[in-house]
């Protein structure tokens, strides 16, 4: 009985950036609906905390029917991830009969970039309508621009979606990765707290994974196989992490581990810190001029 990986690497959805003509769906709150991963099953509880109230869905398909040949859904992309978000025989999103309808913007000017405050008078709205005040030095990213708004990931002590016109001009200024500033000079050179809790967050629901994972496979199998766990060490403000107990199944175990990888990935965008993957070590490191 060979052993499988617990992760299955998405697919990877190739970004364009300042790519016009693209059309995104956002939703007060997503699971009123009912959504499939890409797999077309019922999203896991790890899908469902990457998707929070007013995600922005990045649209591939209107409208498709799914493996089954009768069920409808609109597919779309979110954090290089691909869902289903379903229909009923009528067209309409199952769910949202009784919920806040969604909205669709179409057309958009999809953009992904870095910016970060440098003044005061930048407006913030969330998509629940409340004003969020923007230090400076507070970075978020450009989602898309629809007319003279901006949609924005802006990560504070969680993360929001939030409208703004980016007025003044003056207030913020375009982060240029691996260009001509040295980076390490602009930043913190540790992870923020709350930032740092959720990647250590991430990494114990891994190992409480491979744990129900393993147990499971020793009871069928017989067999004593240790349970991988993950190792972390924090120096120089970086954290890196390391696979112990994988043994054997390193070469099934790293699958997993580059899906993990790309979670953590999705957390540091809009930071300076980048994270690789490789031999069983992921390491989560500031960015240097040349990346």
């Amino acid at each position: 009985m060979r052993l499988k990986a617990i992760y299955v690497l998405p697919l990877l959805i190739t970004a364009v950036h300042a790519q016009r003509g693209a059309d995104f769906i956002v939703i007060p709150d997503p699971f009123n609906y009912v959504i499939y991963n890409q797999y077309q099953q019922p999203v896991s509880e790890q899908e469902k905390a990457d998707i929070i109230p007013y995600s922005p869905f990045h649209i591939i398909d209107h409208d498709l029917t799914l493996g089954d040949q009768i069920t409808r859904a609109l597919k779309f992309d979110f954090q290089q991830k691909t869902y289903y978000l379903l229909k009923d025989a009528d067209g309409k999103f199952t769910g949202e009969k009784l919920k806040i309808v969604s909205h669709v913007f179409r057309g958009v000017e999809q953009l992904e970039d870095t910016i970060e405050v440098q003044g005061s008078g930048l407006a913030m709205v969330s998509g629940a309508g409340r004003n969020v005040p923007m230090a400076k030095g507070t970075r978020f990213v450009r989602v898309f621009r629809s007319g003279q708004r901006y949609y924005c990931r802006v990560i504070l002590d969680n993360t929001i979606y939030c409208w703004s016109t980016l007025e003044p001009r003056s207030a913020w200024r375009k982060i240029e990765h691996g260009g001509s500033e040295k980076i390490a000079a602009l930043t913190d050179t540790e992870l923020s707290e709350p930032l740092r809790k959720k990647i250590l967050a991430r990494f114990a629901s891994a190992d409480r994974s491979y744990k129900v994972y393993y147990s499971h496979f020793n009871s069928l199998t017989g067999d004593e196989r240790a349970v991988p766990q993950w190792r972390c060490e924090n120096t120089d403000g970086r954290l890196l992490f390391r696979l112990a107990g994988s043994g054997s199944n390193g070469e099934q175990l790293s699958e997993s581990s580059q899906c993990l990888a790309q979670d953590i990935g999705n957390m540091l965008t809009g930071t300076d810190f980048k994270v690789t993957c490789r031999n069983g070590e992921i390491d989560i490191h500031k960015r240097t001029g040349s990346e």
